[in-house]
């Protein structure tokens, strides 16, 4: 009796475990839920069942959203810290004419892209390209190094330290130059357009680095002015006289120049248009699936929660029932077991006077 008392107690503890791991999981499901879902979820719940959650909740209430706020931040402080500055590195640049290819070094400082001579030999191209990496020298930690000129932070630093850049880039120019190898060396300016028009345009291409150093300074006060400076300047680009008619460098009229420009405008807003409704049904779609995912996901947790309280419910009773004595067993039970009777065996006499005459009969 009492091992069988011990089995039951432990199944109780068990079924208590269960039951309060299946209620964390509703718990933390209904948290999850937004307050429509939450509040139709808990008037589904059984009496019970809610009675049990408001307990729970009461002993221990939860602080989440604080925690999650400190590791947003702290998240956000490690991002912050770890970002690293890239240097500049010469990249090889492959022409494919009908004549065959011819390979250039290229590389990209502040906004203003250096470009060697062509050359069919590929370790002459090579040698251009170790000669162009040098003029990396020239971004160092005063100087911002960016793939184009755009508005921002890193053009107000720019613009600051624009005489500085400039001096330097000279002189890397200059030092690069007596090295005694023709780097033959091209400069044009490559502006950020992404946020009017999506894209990034160049400039004409100088032989002269004055030309493009004073460009890139008209460019600058341009970004400081706003959209309508630099589609000016960008109008200006595509009017503008170019030195050959090769690898799809057109020179067109203002007029010309003015459709383009207002083309592009309304092409990325369209885009942009589209790409913003795509957004949006996309964003309606995946909130659809995570309120029916959501939706799901407390019905099963308020299921399986039902069914454990149902089983803790049963075993408690059983418990409950056994300890008051309604299954107490009966004294046949506790005494021995009467031995089987033989079928050959007669019926047994009584013993006494009784019997006598019986016998003589």
């Amino acid at each position: 009796m009492l091992k069988q008392v011990e089995i039951r107690t432990a199944k109780f503890r068990a079924a208590r475990a269960n039951f309060q791991h299946r209620l964390s999981l509703l718990r933390s499901a209904l948290e999850m839920a937004q307050r429509q879902q939450r509040r139709e979820a808990i008037e589904a719940l059984s009496a019970s069942l809610r009675q049990e959650l408001l307990r729970l909740m009461e002993a221990s209430p939860r602080k989440a959203k604080a925690s999650a706020q400190c590791s947003r931040g702290k998240r956000a402080i490690c991002r912050s810290g770890s970002v690293k500055a890239s240097g500049s590195r010469a990249g090889l640049w492959t022409i494919a004419t009908p004549s065959g290819k011819y390979h250039a070094a290229r590389l990209t400082i502040g906004g203003v892209v250096v470009v060697s001579r062509a050359t069919r030999c590929l370790q002459e191209a090579a040698r251009l390209q170790e000669s162009v990496q040098s003029l990396g020298l020239v971004a160092d930690t005063e100087t911002e190094v960016n793939s184009s000129l755009s508005t921002g932070k890193v053009e107000k630093r720019l613009h600051l330290n624009c005489a500085a850049f400039e001096h330097r880039f000279k002189a890397a120019v200059a030092k690069t130059s007596t090295s005694g190898l023709d780097l033959g060396l091209t400069f044009r300016l490559v502006l950020d357009l992404r946020p009017w028009v999506g894209k990034k345009v160049q400039s004409p291409t100088f032989a002269s680095l004055e030309a493009a150093l004073s460009l890139r300074k008209r460019v600058l006060e341009a970004s400081s002015v706003g959209w309508p400076a630099l589609r000016s300047e960008w109008i200006a680009w595509m009017s503008a006289q170019r030195p050959r008619g090769r690898w799809r460098s057109c020179t067109r009229s203002r007029d010309e120049a003015e459709a383009a420009a207002a083309a592009a405008e309304e092409a990325y807003q369209a885009e942009r248009k589209s790409r913003e409704a795509k957004r949006q049904s996309q964003k309606s779609c995946k909130a659809v699936a995570a309120e029916r995912r959501m939706a799901l996901r407390m019905q099963r947790a308020a299921r399986r929660a039902e069914a454990a309280l149902a089983r803790l419910s049963g075993i408690g009773r059983q418990e409950q029932a056994s300890s008051c004595g309604k299954r107490r067993c009966s004294p046949i039970q506790k005494g021995a077991r009467p031995s089987k009777r033989c079928l050959l065996q007669g019926p047994s006499v009584p013993f006494g006077p009784a019997s006598v005459p019986a016998l003589q009969g």
